[in-house]
């Protein structure tokens, strides 16, 4: 039986029209983004490192604004430059475009590659992948088959984090992700996320520490064909290079140190 008309309890039919009010609702959501009713329209790229220091960022660290500009709470408040504002769609864009913008190719690379890993959308990764094979292709005018291959003129280069590793480190390093690999099941339970309701396990995704673990093989292979003479260099210019990051670091230090003093005194 139907239902009469106008008794007040008139069944509601949906339909595909916008709600009423959708325009104001989308102006009160700021930023003139329209709301993401759903939660998973979008990508969460706060599991990204912030773009300033590099450390992992809280899940809660956001601005009151729709866009992310990839900074954390400490580096956003010392005014260190993020990400200018942009559509959530095109945060990865976003967020490629001021790494290639900001660093040098060679840290840029790595930056870019690092992102890589944290990101498991495969069309981030493909945007990822745009901007280093331009990065790539740039700084290459030589043919080159991979990246891999890239060993700037084959000396020391203070902008990659395998160069600077000693001896010892890299091989420190090595066998640190070959006991990762092998142990990748154990550390997915302890610091994965809970098991689901099903019985079906997960796989364990260790394609990201093979590819570290390949450059680390890599580097160590570089290092084996140089000479007595080629190796004593880059020790030498590997140990000026951490002591030139030593230094600035505790400069970087004292000068934090002396701006919160000044913010923290009594104004005269």
């Amino acid at each position: 039986m139907p239902v009469p008309e106008g008794t007040g309890t008139t069944q509601h039919h949906p339909t595909r029209e916008a709600p009423e009010r959708a325009d104001t609702t989308s102006f009160l959501a700021g930023a003139g983004h329209t709301i993401d009713y759903d939660r998973y329209a979008v990508p969460d790229h706060h599991h990204l490192p912030c773009l300033a220091c590099g450390l992992e960022r809280a899940r809660n660290d956001t601005q009151p604004d729709h866009y992310d500009d990839g900074l954390c709470t400490t580096c956003r408040e010392d005014n260190q430059p993020g990400i200018a504002d942009h559509t959530p769609g095109d945060h990865t864009t976003a967020r490629c475009t001021f790494i290639t913008n900001h660093h040098p190719p060679a840290a840029a690379l790595a930056l870019l590659r690092k992102d890589w890993r944290h990101t498991r959308n495969p069309v981030e990764r493909a945007t990822i992948e745009t901007f280093a094979d331009t990065l790539v292709a740039a700084d290459t005018p030589h043919n080159t088959s991979s990246a891999l291959e890239i060993d700037f003129g084959g000396g020391f280069d203070p902008f990659n984090p395998t160069h600077t590793l000693t001896d010892t480190e890299l091989t420190q390093a090595i066998g640190t992700l070959e006991r990762r690999i092998q142990l990748a099941d154990n550390e997915a339970i302890m610091y994965g996320p809970a098991p689901g309701i099903t019985n079906t396990p997960s796989t364990v995704d260790t394609e990201w520490l093979e590819q570290e673990l390949t450059e680390l093989h890599a580097e160590l292979t570089r290092r084996s064909g140089l000479t007595v003479e080629q190796a004593g260099t880059e020790q030498t210019r590997r140990a000026s290079h951490a002591h030139d990051t030593e230094k600035w670091s505790t400069s970087e230090q004292r000068s934090l140190g002396t701006r919160a003093a000044e913010a923290d005194g009594p104004q005269l």
